[in-house]
């Protein structure tokens, strides 16, 4: 939807720039001080106040024979309510005018916009306090004189006078003025074609095949233009997502019909038919003087047969059209839905075989490439799908499906492209930190100069996975040498022992964050080493996954299952794992290994 809208978009631009250049004309009337061309009062109780008073004011004109034309009635009651009415004016002019009136309402009108009752609604508040300034907008067609009044009411507490009109202003005016007659395309269009009817009317000794000549000239031209217009916006398509030219104008110059050999006869036929009806039926007495319209409405057989050449015509030249665009743009151009969406599985198979071809070869260098193997077979079994229930009905809704494929594909070769440039270079890479390593207890992804930047962290991850024991961990990104100090086991078991009597877990263990155990208080069943080297890669890989979301280093992992939780607690230097029984307050055990791990890391 949003793509269709797009095109969409593009074909209102192309089209407002050919048909609406030159023909649109803004005019600009500022605001200025009202002129007073009559008023009065009413003095009904010859008490030396107005009970009425009535004003009226010079007409503006605004250009463009569009006039605007203040007038004010006031009536006094609690306070004068005064009627203030701006009446607008358009001529007959055969020019679209679109207007904003924009009307700013004195300060001794009101103080609150609330206070002022309008009709019509203003659309828009321009400034929203006072002086006030809303605006309207009117079109009016230039097809008739026509007057729109703007009316506002408010209740003035002063005495209205001469000098109290002096405060209005003039509205600002924008007008947008719209001639579509004086388009130089059209103006072009009207000048050749009217010259070309004359000729033709002059030359082919019936008048109506001279107006099926003219109307298939027209139509044809119009056929023409059209297809400029799909070949620019594809254009323009294909720059903007970026793909092959010729793969877009596929999707906007249609698909053409290979066998058109029915639809010429057709149109030979019609175009033979229409000349014959036109030359032997006679025409209305008296229509011979009228215009064009009229004439033709006055003689139904003969507007048919003009009809049936101009419809024969049509029909000849798309034939013709078909044949010199499929000379140009290739065999493709013939192409149904259907044997695009075949094409497209042949080249999704081609696609598979190379990726199968990939993943073997990875396979063959020790690669890991079973998320690889199950992508491709899950792709295979939709394609084999797609390919049996395939038919000319459904071709166009397959055709997004095999799109989509394809590119799931083309993805996953990348994708396993570098997976075979990392092992190639991950010897290089392993070796540069080795070297770093034997200068300095800190690797950060900076001094890797040799690896790509997006692979920096990614190489001391997989260093620091393939040696666990070795003293090693991650912090802030960069692999880190423990330097470890050597402390009495004892004091470390204390601790431990104190922590798990207190009945709430079911063991405890400390170790290195390079996965070595120091000391430990497990069941009997369960390998302390496999533990501590599982449990340091697990929190090496927390600490990377928690950075790259930037939320800092990964404090605890909580791993909860059927027989209870299991905490890992990450200190700077070592990793303390608790095994909480069933139905104990994770949050006391949490607050008590930090309380443990505040007494064990001074230690190291």
């Amino acid at each position: 939807m949003a793509r269709c809208a797009a095109y969409l978009s593009m074909l209102l631009i192309v089209f407002s720039l050919v048909f609406l250049s030159g023909c649109v004309e803004r005019v600009e009337h500022p605001s200025q001080k009202e002129e007073i061309d009559r008023a009065w009062g009413i003095d009904t109780n010859n008490d030396g106040v107005f009970e009425e008073y009535y004003a009226f004011f010079k007409p503006v004109e605004i250009g463009n024979n569009l006039t605007i034309k203040r007038e004010i009635a006031a009536e006094r009651k609690i306070g004068y309510v005064v009627t203030n009415i701006l009446r607008i004016y358009s001529g007959k002019t055969g020019i679209i005018s679109n207007m904003e009136v924009k009307e700013t309402i004195p300060i001794s009108v009101s103080m609150d916009l609330v206070n002022i009752n309008f009709n019509p609604m203003y659309e828009s508040v321009i400034k929203s306090s006072p002086p006030f300034v809303v605006s309207w907008k009117f079109t009016f067609s230039g097809e008739e004189e026509t007057e729109k009044d703007v009316t506002y009411t408010a209740v003035v507490n002063r005495e209205i006078d001469r000098n109290w009109l002096e405060s209005f202003v003039t509205p600002y005016v924008e007008v947008e003025l719209v001639d579509v007659k004086s388009n130089p395309a059209l103006v072009a269009i009207n000048a050749l074609t009217g010259g070309y009817l004359n000729a033709l009317t002059a030359t082919v000794p019936n008048y109506y095949v001279a107006v099926a000549i003219y109307a298939s000239t027209l139509l044809c031209l119009f056929f023409i233009i059209y297809e400029m217009i799909m070949i620019i916006v594809a254009f323009l398509s294909s720059m903007l997502k970026k793909t092959k030219f010729r793969g877009e104008l596929y999707k906007f110059i249609g698909r053409g019909r290979k066998s058109g050999m029915i639809w010429l006869i057709v149109g030979v036929a019609l175009v033979i038919i229409g000349s014959v009806i036109c030359v032997a039926m006679s025409e209305s007495e008296g229509s011979v003087d009228m215009e064009m319209i009229a004439r033709l409405a006055s003689n139904s057989l003969l507007a048919l047969g003009a009809l049936m050449i101009v419809v024969g015509v049509a029909s000849i030249y798309t034939v013709l059209m078909d044949l010199v665009k499929g000379s140009i743009f290739g065999e493709k151009y013939f192409f149904e839905p259907i044997d695009v969406a075949k094409v497209k599985i042949t080249e999704i198979k081609m696609l598979m075989d190379d990726l199968q071809d990939r993943i073997e070869e990875c396979s063959d260098y020790g690669i890991g490439t079973e998320t690889e193997l199950l992508f491709l077979s899950t792709g295979r079994k939709k394609l084999d799908g797609i390919e049996k229930s395939l038919d000319i009905e459904n071709a166009d809704e397959y055709l997004p499906m095999l799109q989509r494929i394809a590119s799931d594909m083309k993805a996953e070769m990348i994708e396993t492209e570098e997976k075979k440039t990392l092992y190639h270079n991950w010897p290089v890479w392993k070796e540069s930190i080795d070297k770093t390593l034997i200068t300095k207890d800190v690797v950060a992804p900076e001094d890797l100069i040799s690896v790509p930047e997006e692979w920096r962290k990614w190489a001391l991850t997989k260093y620091l996975t393939e040696h666990l024991g070795e003293a090693l961990t991650i912090e802030n990104g960069a692999l880190v040498r423990i330097r470890l100090a050597a402390v009495r086991k004892g004091e470390i078991e204390l601790v431990l022992n104190e922590f798990l009597g207190a009945g709430r877990i079911d063991g405890v263990a400390l170790l290195r964050k390079d996965g070595l155990a120091i000391a430990s208080n497990l069941p009997k069943d369960i390998d302390v080493n496999i533990i501590a080297a599982i449990s340091a890669k697990v929190i090496a890989n927390a600490d990377m996954s928690s950075l790259e979301l930037e939320k800092g280093k990964a404090k605890m992992i909580m791993m909860k299952s059927g027989g209870g939780e299991t905490i890992i607690y990450g200190g700077k230097k070592v990793v303390l794992i608790a095994l909480v029984k069933p139905g104990e307050a994770v949050g006391f055990i949490v607050s008590s290994m930090e309380k443990v791990m505040e007494k064990l890391e001074p230690m190291f």
